[in-house]
């Protein structure tokens, strides 16, 4: 949500965004019994996708105003309208205020080690010697903003994208001298393009791989002072999608620059 009167509000709670992965591997894993599980779940099942509505499969959306002790005391699944965001969002802040603190607060902290549903350390985590990127994708209707459409020129979707050592160093040619070029193929363009290119308004948020009509980026070293490597990437992608949820057609040149420390 980027309407600025939502942003500003914001800094009055603890922002949290989760998917329902997690919660279901925890329960395949028999960990629905851990208290971070337990004060989700009971939360979300407060929602409207509470019982047999979506919660057996964990298929639940929205924003929702949730107090430390797991008590949902506002929100909805109406995200794309500010003014009912706003609301709930006061409405969250309100019944905070009156209620004691005992019923805000767990009884006691919880235990990293014991309480959290799945290990510390079972989340993908970014590579210690690779790249991350900060992707911030613009998506909206080619046929303009639609009525209503009050937030569509301020639509973006963020990620990012990670690199191994290795995969970073393919953006750079092997030799290095200006003039020298390099076609980036495999995983490291495949990655990038199928999921951080383009933007939806509407579908699931990436290209199926058959999807790809062509696809293709080269860099090219331009400068060379000390340790530092300047190159530009150039390319091009044609993307045709005609699936049940995704009709888009997405065309684009690639540019790009980049500065690379060989001693770093």
């Amino acid at each position: 949500m980027s309407d600025p009167r939502v942003i500003a509000l914001m800094s009055r709670f603890v922002p949290v965004a989760d998917a329902p992965g997690p919660y279901r591997e925890a329960k395949e894993k028999g960990r629905a019994d851990t208290l971070e599980y337990r004060l989700v779940h009971g939360a979300m099942n407060q929602t409207g996708f509470g019982g047999n509505n979506g919660m057996g499969s964990w298929h639940v959306q929205g924003l929702y105003v949730i107090t430390p002790s797991g008590r949902l005391i506002a929100g909805s699944n109406n995200v794309s309208e500010p003014d009912a965001t706003l609301r709930e969002m006061r409405k969250g802040l309100e019944a905070y205020a009156r209620m004691p603190r005992s019923e805000r607060l767990l009884a006691r902290t919880p235990d990293p080690n014991t309480d959290r549903m799945l290990p510390r350390n079972s989340a993908p985590r970014a590579p210690k010697d690779g790249l991350v990127l900060r992707a911030v994708v613009r998506g909206l209707s080619p046929d303009g903003v639609r009525e209503g459409y009050v937030l569509a020129p301020s639509f973006y979707k963020m990620d990012r994208l990670w690199y191994t050592g290795d995969e970073a160093r393919r953006f750079v040619p092997e030799t290095i001298e200006v003039g020298a070029t390099r076609d980036i193929t495999g995983p490291v363009l495949d990655g990038l393009v199928q999921f951080h290119l383009g933007g939806f308004e509407e579908g699931p948020g990436y290209w199926q791989p058959d999807e790809i009509k062509r696809k293709a980026l080269r860099t090219r070293i331009v400068g060379v002072s000390g340790t530092l490597v300047e190159v530009r990437l150039t390319g091009s992608i044609d993307i045709d999608a005609n699936g049940q949820y995704n009709k888009q057609k997405y065309r684009a040149d690639l540019s790009g620059r980049a500065t690379y420390d060989t001693r770093a």
